[in-house]
């Protein structure tokens, strides 16, 4: 399933989160369909220095997924007029209100422990693994945000919050906004990581000199070459191999230029493949937060407050030796932190509109 894709979904997933809406949109344009995750563990458990991804509860984690969108969500999106009553501890959905706050945790819990292995044994894996790691944290992240959404909109309806700024709620905007600062500080933190490495691998210009003899003149010629390849699992979509990935040219000065221009195609690659979506996400995200940021405020009842950060960090890639770079990710719209108005009234619940919530290779 493509990461574009995965992108669009939870870009569905964060609307629901930032906006009033009916309980049907929590299916976020059908997000089950792309937010799925074995082909990327595979990928990623293949790598030589598997042992390091034995703890990954690779089957925990997609069995949760499972139960997500084939039991909990449709239970909840095809359900009419739900009430506080049903989502008490003896309600009819009761228990799956307790279930999926114990599967957020866990989920949350995984992601953490990815995290961990991806900063500790990063340099363990090889580029490709890398860039489908990537891939499995988007996908991971939508799904704890559609879950959390899919939460923090039955927990509205469970306090019979009327309005989007009821003191109650402010927690799990709280925790919409832990969760958006965790993957603000571990996707870039990789994406960048895996450029280094993957620029790493186009060697530095060297000259070789010909002495010439007796009917030739001495020559010196000027080369590089980029030593990366794509693993034969790897998808070709999503390799960030380009070539020619050898170069020789007659004057240093050629030599520099060329090795700048392929640079830039590697990165312009790369972007292709993985940064773009990056920097998408983490515009999308951005918005969120200050979205989130100014419902916090509201609830807690500050009314004089400086102006949110837009809470997007730098990850257009990276420092390479070529200062021209690829372009950034286009058509995204600056971040809009108003929110539509709050509940009116939960007297009718046929009319009742939530506030909601809502990935590769």
């Amino acid at each position: 399933m493509s990461i574009q894709l995965v992108i669009k979904s939870i870009g569905f997933i964060i609307n629901t989160i930032k906006f009033v809406a009916t309980v049907r949109d929590l299916l976020a344009d059908d997000a089950g369909k792309t937010i799925v995750l074995q082909s990327d563990f595979e990928h990623v458990i293949r790598a030589q220095n598997a042992k390091f991804f034995v703890t990954i509860k690779v089957s925990e984690l997609e069995g949760i997924r499972n139960q997500f969108y084939d039991a909990t969500l449709p239970t909840v999106t095809n359900s009419n007029n739900i009430t506080s009553a049903e989502l008490q501890p003896n309600g009819a959905l009761g228990q799956l209100f307790i279930l999926l706050s114990g599967h957020i945790d866990i989920v949350k819990r995984g992601l953490d422990s990815l995290v961990g292995v991806f900063q500790a044994h990063g340099k363990d894996l090889q580029i490709d693994d890398l860039v489908y790691s990537q891939f499995l944290l988007i996908r991971l992240y939508g799904l704890l945000l559609h879950m959390h959404s899919t939460y923090a909109t039955l927990h509205r309806i469970q306090v019979g919050a009327s309005s989007l700024d009821d003191p109650r709620l402010s927690y799990d905007t709280r925790t919409i906004i832990h969760y958006i600062n965790s993957i603000q500080s571990a996707l870039p933190w990789l994406n960048e990581y895996t450029w280094q490495r993957r620029s790493d691998t186009i060697g530095p210009l060297k000259m070789k000199y010909d002495p010439g003899g007796l009917l030739t003149p001495p020559t010196r010629e000027w080369s590089f070459t980029d030593t990366y390849s794509s693993l034969p699992s790897t998808d070709p979509a999503y390799s960030l191999l380009v070539l020619p990935n050898r170069y020789w040219e007659k004057t240093q000065a050629q030599g520099e230029a060329t090795r700048n221009q392929h640079t830039t195609k590697v990165k312009k690659r790369y972007e292709a493949v993985a940064s773009g979506y990056v920097q998408q996400l983490m515009k999308d995200l951005g918005s969120l937060l200050a979205a989130m940021q100014t419902r916090l405020r509201r609830q807690e009842g500050v009314t004089e407050c400086p102006e949110p950060d837009d809470g997007i960090p730098d990850v257009s890639p990276l420092s390479t030796n070529d200062e021209s770079g690829a372009a950034g990710v286009e058509g995204q719209g600056e971040p809009n932190v108003e929110e539509s108005g709050a509940l009116e009234t939960l007297s009718d619940v046929s009319e009742l509109k939530y506030l909601p919530l809502s990935t590769a290779a």
